[in-house]
């Protein structure tokens, strides 16, 4: 009778709160039986094993089947078409009096800052499937080319092994397998940070499910979307520990193909800044995972492993950077970012960003994304690392991976502070990154050490004295950190986050560093939730693509399309998520973002000694002029690009678009404007030279 009535009260739940929700938050939208629905079931799921179910068993239950549940919930997500992009900012950017409502977030905001993901990233990707997922495409910047590198988006190729979150495009519909490529990386973190937790923990699900929760929600991995080196890293290890475990020789094979493939996406990354220090740390811990399995790790096995591994890599990575090659040259040998050589020696206070990184999503920040951190603890993971080693030193206990992590933080640390002389840099490949990346890092280190620590030396009673000294310690830090924060963030860091800062930072500190086994779980519980919030809410939930097909324009740009079909188009504004929108759309834009630099472009109108200026990742903003044609470098990561009339028959350009400016007054002798489009603010025009 008790499980009835449980029950009753998780229904009761599950359908009153998601209608206080609608009645109280959303009071200006209309009710959302969309929001609605995904409230209740993610409720009723939470709850039910608190009514209906013994709670020991249906968390034992959860535990056996959490992959079937996981790829349960992810088929949903998919089936219906949700994700995470901020592309309802189109719906204001582009004919805002044509408003697609489900376009609209349904839950969250969408952030105008994720630029290199709604209005670079995502219109890259989805150009694909205008392009029948060739390896070459003239989509971008209106010239044919590679797009399986730099950009790196799927294609009907061996590359796309190296690309598991884009696979969805081959065989789904495009919302769905947006969808899929969206909440793929999400899913696997979250399973490979479980996995690896386990691994590391003792076995422990709690502490590896609370850990799994606090990486993947970590506002570092939401606003950075930087899930892949660590998923790939983490599986990397967990794979290997079963390869060195394996006696089986075909399986064997199989878990090293896996591992090939694996370290192919690892490297398919192609984002020095993180790869090298991450590198560092999966360096450490697969050396920790050989000593844990010194008598399963023979010389036949390694060479196996590596002779493999190398055959994977000439399988799916060789041919594509070979086909690519040359704009991997061109890449590395831009103004920006290929020429950069970091010595170190600043950005320390980053590695204290965590005291205001969960809140971002609860104001205006400039850019969230620099100031995102794990809430790493720091120092605190390092105290205890190097109290613990102390320790085991005096007891002639060793512990490999202990020590590696600690002695890996406090060096990748020091690089914020001390500048590096040039030939170190260059040697550690350091030079390749940069302090402002490799802090992300150093928090990930950290955090990774303090579960090490609260699950591997816990302490089973207390005294008096360690509990003041602690407590004196944590109040210490958090006094620092807090200070720190407030002089780098003072327009943001207001004295209610200060507050919350205090709150919940100095006893949680406090219980690190006590390290008892019967609070320990208080810890990770504490963590899990302060993650969860600040990162939960980073992105919005959106459904489907309408805003990116439906509005006029879009089916305007595939009605021209259809008819002209090889046409060349440019965007005319100051505005460069237009140009990208067209890409989305399927047509071959000369002036959208260049991943790399077009040095045919500027030739044509005159501009090769300009080099310095547009050798460069860089998004390109058109304008028109009498003038002869000049270009000038707005950011580290724009153009403006003055271009006289007479110019564009020289670029070969059929179709212009405009955000309102009308261009027939530079009509001239050898070239016409014909306006053909005309809009809510969108304007196309013909091209005629003579």
């Amino acid at each position: 009778m008790k499980k009835y009535y449980k029950s009753i009260i998780v229904l009761l739940i599950s359908i009153l709160i998601p209608c206080i929700v609608e009645k109280f938050i959303y009071v200006e939208e209309a009710f959302s039986f969309i929001r609605f629905g995904i409230l209740f079931g993610l409720l009723f799921i939470l709850l039910i094993p608190f009514g209906v179910f013994d709670r020991k068993k249906a968390l034992e239950f959860i535990y056996d089947k959490r992959y079937i549940i996981g790829i349960f919930i992810f088929a949903i997500l998919v089936l219906f078409g949700f994700h995470g992009s901020s592309i309802s900012i189109y719906n204001e950017a582009i004919q805002p009096n044509h408003n697609i409502k489900i376009a609209n977030p349904i839950f969250g905001e969408s952030r105008l800052i994720r630029g290199d993901e709604w209005a670079v990233g995502t219109p890259t990707l989805l150009s694909q499937t205008k392009n029948n997922f060739n390896e070459k495409s003239r989509i971008l910047n209106a010239k044919l080319d590679y797009v399986t590198l730099y950009p790196k988006v799927i294609a009907k190729s061996i590359s796309s092994l190296s690309m598991p979150n884009y696979l969805g495009f081959l065989f789904l519909p495009t919302e769905q397998a947006f969808s899929f490529s969206w909440y793929f990386g999400y899913f696997l973190l979250f399973f490979a940070s479980f996995e690896f937790l386990m691994l590391i923990l003792k076995k422990n699900k709690f502490y590896s499910t609370m850990g799994a929760i606090v990486i993947t929600f970590s506002s570092v991995v939401q606003w950075w979307e930087c899930w892949t080196l660590i998923s790939y890293g983490e599986i990397a290890i967990v794979l290997f520990d079963k390869y060195l475990k394996q006696k089986k020789l075909l399986n064997q094979v199989l878990l090293a193909m896996l591992i090939g493939i694996v370290g192919c996406c690892y490297i398919m990354c192609l984002y020095p800044a993180w790869q090298v220090p991450y590198g560092y740390l999966f360096l450490i811990l697969s050396i920790w995972t050989m000593k844990n399995n010194k008598d399963d790790c023979s010389w036949k096995k390694m060479l196996m492993l590596i002779a493999i591994i190398f055959i994977m890599i000439g399988i799916i990575v060789v041919p594509t950077l070979l086909k690519s090659y040359d704009i991997y040259s061109l890449m590395t040998n831009t103004v920006y970012p290929g020429k950069r050589l970091s010595l170190g020696g600043y950005g320390w206070f980053g590695l204290f960003n965590y005291f205001i990184s969960n809140f971002s999503v609860f104001m205006e920040m400039d850019n969230p994304c620099e100031a995102s951190q794990f809430v790493s603890l720091f120092p605190i993971p390092v105290i205890m690392g190097m109290y613990y080693w102390y320790n085991n030193k005096r007891k002639f206990k060793k512990d490999f991976l202990l020590v590696g992590l600690t002695v890996l933080v406090i060096l990748l640390s020091v690089w914020n502070f001390v500048p590096l002389p040039g030939w170190v840099a260059k040697i550690t490949l350091l030079s390749m990154s940069t302090p402002r990346r490799c802090l992300v890092v150093s928090g990930f280190i950290c955090l990774l050490l303090l579960f090490y620590c609260l699950s591997n030396y816990q302490e089973k009673s207390l005294k008096y004295l360690v509990k003041f000294q602690n407590l004196i310690i944590a109040v210490c830090i958090v006094a620092f950190g807090i200070y720190v924060t407030k002089i780098h963030y003072a327009k943001y860091f207001t004295t209610k986050f200060i507050i919350i800062d205090i709150m919940f930072f100095v006893p949680v500190m406090f219980l690190c560093l006590l390290n008892y086994r019967k609070t320990n779980k208080i810890v990770f519980v504490l963590l899990a939730i302060f993650t969860f919030v600040g990162g939960v809410l980073v992105h919005p939930l959106n459904i489907g693509l309408d805003v990116i097909y439906k509005k006029p324009v879009s089916l305007e740009i595939e009605k021209i399309e259809k008819k002209d079909k090889d046409a060349n188009w440019m965007v005319v504004g100051n505005q460069y998520f237009v140009q990208n929108y067209l890409v989305a759309n399927g047509a071959d834009t000369i002036n959208s973002t260049n991943y790399y630099p077009n040095f045919e472009l500027w030739k044509k109108i005159g501009l090769e000694n300009k080099e310095k200026i547009y050798n460069r990742y860089a998004h390109i903003l058109v304008n028109l002029t009498n003038k002869k044609s000049s270009v000038k470098l707005n950011y580290s990561d724009q153009l403006g690009l003055f271009l006289n009339s007479n110019d564009v028959c020289k670029l070969d350009v059929d179709y212009l678009l405009t955000t309102g400016e009308e261009i027939d007054k530079y009509n001239t002798n050898i070239v016409k404007f014909r306006k053909i489009y005309d809009e809510d603010n969108i304007l196309i025009y013909s091209v005629k030279c003579n």
